[in-house]
């Protein structure tokens, strides 16, 4: 999603088109949802393996990190 942020902001005045920047805000959204969503699933295995892990993150801090 970074790769992408990226692109976006060095280019973001080519893009005429609001569907096509609407497209790339949605799907920068969805894959910084999907990496949220698996890790919070990493965090259950680890805690079912061990009872003493700890991982300190929450929901915007994986969304607008570095954005």
């Amino acid at each position: 999603c970074r790769i992408i942020n990226n692109i976006y902001n060095e280019n973001y005045h080519k893009f005429n088109d609001k569907f096509c920047i609407d497209e790339l805000i949605a799907l920068n959204t969805s894959i910084q949802i999907i990496a949220y969503c698996m890790r919070l699933r990493r965090k259950e295995v680890y805690k079912s393996i061990d009872d003493n892990y700890t991982d300190d993150f929450n929901y915007d801090k994986i969304i607008y990190e570095n954005n």
